[in-house]
């Protein structure tokens, strides 16, 4: 039996058909109906069969990605999200344009576009910001309710980019390479800029540019300077060098000292007054040097032209010119022959012959005829101070400078003195001593016998004296008392003192004779040497500190230099020194000397000496004393014994012995062979106070003859009073 089928499209891609068709597509999703029916001969029909044939589309959509599923990508480069990635379904062909982009930042997670068109997923992704992104792609097929789960089939794919930034930037140097720059000038660098591909161009940040100068602008020399950066990304840009060239092209300066003119006169010493130099890069240049335009003469007039020239170490250089004018305004000079000050030792026997001079002129040569001399005739026996005058004038009028030789004669030899008769002397006591004398001779003052002088000789006098108050007063009594010591009476407290001290009857002048001092060595010490406030050991001698005044009371230093001839250096302390060595006085200069008697000699209780020290002094016209002070010792003694006479009605009526001899006989002149007082005793009448009589007394006193006896040059008898018995016959 036939079975007969019909084939029906119900739909075809979700769209009602219900069409018959005569076969199936089986590239269509669509559904189909089978009926199938049957009859038999007898016409009867079987049950119909119907059969649905459903064509399904499960299969998803293939894509193909352009440029493989992962791509690395240079920042800031031209790379662009590929355009030609396709999608394929088995049914509906070619899904290209349904394409769906979605762009996410993985960093962040955030989504740069979902579901977008190329065009805004191309735009949404690039190289001006690096990191990692991932690109989706998605498609769907046009199943609906054909597809699975009766949805349209989708399909994915994906691709990673990393766009990252790898290349370096690079530094741009500004201006000149290498640069030029002039020595002691401040340098200034034109800098460089970076630059990056990523950074600078395409974001349009700046990138710092490190800078490393070596560069020493005060110094000649080649320097550098290095430039240093490094993108965001820590790309380091190639390290760029600006080479510095520091050079001196400038020239040194140098300037005159003093006028630009200078007139030279011939024969004086060349003064150039020179330059100064400086140069702004070379701190210590080299002496500047000089040239002349032609060789220099100060004996050819004219003028002369100096050059300074002065090169600093790059070889600038720098030059400036003086003239000299060359003038003949020049003296002659005259030299002395021998020294300025000569001096010789005085003479009566040479001449004085002088070693003259000589004279030159720069110009005229030797000129020693010319020379004029004048001035003082020395003489060798006029000790003093000549000067003698030089002068002398060129040829040209030209005056030289007159000299002067000043020729000192002077007498340094000292006078030689010779005692006269016996350096030791004894002399009976009673009897005047006349001294032998000295003699004196000079070199060139020939005899000075006349202008010798005694220290010490008061044989006749030093006791003669003992009531007198200071030397003084004992030349005031007596002029002819001689320098020496002497005993003098001082009113001490309640008590006369007697005080043996040393007269100079010879000071320098007549105002100043009869100056008194006491030598008190070792004594109360004083805080100020002769200061009237300090009298030491002085008042209890009845004197002062020794003062060395005028009359009117000014400082004498002649006086003190008087002193200090006699005594020791150590009785001169300077005025604020301590000492105990000192000299005393009666300091009477100026006070009224009326001769009195008012001390008797009952009064004075010190005993007498009976030696005397002479010494002998004499000074030439110059001043020199005596080359060796000779002294004789004078040694007085009583002898004779007493001689006692008989006297009434002042008649001589008896006698005792009276021819003894005493001290001295032919060897002494001041000797004598026999009492002399016989003789004078007879020829006078009988005085109580006639000198060497004796007469019966209790007091321990003096029995002395009258002032006048003494002052007439006779000596005291040095002995104590005698108890005497007399027996007078009547």
């Amino acid at each position: 039996m036939t079975v007969k089928t019909r084939v029906f499209l119900v739909d075809m891609d979700g769209k009602t058909v219900n069409t018959a068709v005569e076969k199936v597509d089986f590239t269509k999703r669509s559904t189909y109906l089978f009926k199938y029916d049957a009859s038999d001969s007898a016409g009867n029909h079987a049950e119909q069969v119907v059969f649905a044939l459903i064509l399904n589309d499960d299969q998803a959509p293939t894509i193909s990605m352009c440029n493989g599923m992962a791509e690395t990508v240079e920042a800031a480069s031209d790379w662009s999200l590929c355009a030609t990635s396709t999608a394929f379904d088995n049914i509906d062909g070619s899904l290209t344009d349904s394409i769906k982009y979605s762009v996410q930042s993985i960093h962040n997670e955030m989504y740069l576009c979902q579901n977008a068109g190329y065009t805004q997923a191309k735009e949404s992704i690039g190289t001006k910001k690096v990191g990692r992104f991932l690109v989706t792609l998605a498609v769907n097929d046009n199943a609906g309710v054909y597809g699975h789960n009766a949805q349209d089939n989708h399909a994915t794919a994906h691709k990673a980019v990393l766009v990252q930034d790898t290349r370096a930037p690079w530094i741009a140097v500004h201006g000149a390479v290498p640069s030029t720059q002039e020595c002691a000038i401040a340098y200034s660098d034109l800098g460089a800029t970076a630059k990056d591909l990523l950074d600078t161009e395409a974001l349009g940040k700046k990138i710092e540019v490190s800078l490393i100068s070596t560069v020493n602008s005060a110094k000649v020399g080649d320097y550098s300077v290095t430039y240093d950066a490094k993108d965001t990304a820590g790309n380091v840009a190639k390290t760029m060098t600006r080479g510095v060239l520091v050079r001196d092209t400038t020239k040194p300066q140098i300037t005159l000292k003093g006028n630009p003119v200078v007139v030279h006169y011939s024969e004086q010493n060349f003064v150039d007054p020179g330059a100064t130099t400086s140069d702004t890069c070379d701190k210590s240049l080299s002496p500047f040097t000089t040239t002349w335009n032609k060789a220099f003469n100060d004996r050819t007039l004219g003028d002369y032209i100096r050059t300074y020239s002065v090169t600093d170490h790059s070889g600038n250089k720098a030059a400036i010119s003086r003239k000299f004018t060359i003038v003949d305004n020049t003296k002659p000079i005259i030299s002395m022959n021998g020294q300025f000050t000569e001096t010789y030792e005085a003479s009566r026997d040479v001449e004085y012959t002088d070693k003259g001079a000589a004279c030159k002129d720069y110009v005229d040569g030797v000129l020693n005829h010319a020379v004029e001399v004048s001035g003082e005739v020395v003489n060798m026996r006029v000790p003093g101070k000549y000067t003698i005058r030089y002068d002398c004038q060129d040829l040209s009028g030209n005056q030289a400078v007159p000299l002067s030789r000043e020729v000192t004669i002077q007498d340094t030899v000292c006078p030689v003195v010779q005692l006269k008769g016996s350096s030791i002397n004894y002399v009976e006591a009673g009897f005047p001593y006349v001294d032998a004398g000295a003699t004196a001779t000079d070199s060139l003052d020939g005899d000075l016998t006349s202008k010798v002088f005694t220290d010490g000789d008061t044989v006749d006098t030093a006791q003669a004296f003992y009531s007198r108050r200071s030397c003084r007063e004992i030349l005031a009594s007596y002029a002819a008392a001689k320098t020496g010591e002497y005993y003098i009476t001082t009113f001490v407290g309640s008590a006369f003192k007697r005080t043996l001290v040393w007269c100079d009857m010879t000071a320098y002048a007549s105002a100043h004779k009869g100056q008194t001092y006491y030598q008190c060595a070792n004594c109360v010490r004083v805080p100020k040497a002769y200061s009237a406030e300090h009298q030491g050991s002085c008042a209890g001698l009845g004197l002062k500190m020794a003062q060395f005044l005028n009359a009117d009371g000014t400082y004498n230093a002649d006086l003190k230099t008087m002193a200090m001839k006699k005594f020791d250096a150590k009785f001169f302390a300077n005025p604020d020194e301590s000492t105990d060595d000192y000299l005393c006085s009666t300091n009477d200069i100026g006070s009224d000397h009326t001769v009195t008697q008012s001390t008797q000699h009952t009064e004075i209780t010190r005993a007498e000496a009976g030696k005397y020290v002479i010494f002998f002094h004499v000074s030439d016209s110059a001043g020199n004393a005596e080359c060796k002070t000779l002294k004789r010792t004078v040694i007085v003694k009583d002898t004779l014994p007493p001689v006692i006479t008989l006297h009434l009605k002042n008649q001589l009526i008896h006698q005792s012995q009276g021819d003894q001899s005493g001290l001295g006989g032919e060897k002494n002149p001041a000797g004598t062979a026999a009492n002399p007082f016989l003789k004078s005793f007879m020829e006078a009448p009988v005085q109580d106070n006639q000198f060497m009589a004796e007469k019966q007394t209790s007091v321990n006193g003096w029995l002395i003859g009258a002032v006048a006896s003494a002052v007439a040059g006779v000596a005291l008898l040095g002995m104590s009073a005698k108890q005497i018995a007399v027996s007078v016959p009547v």
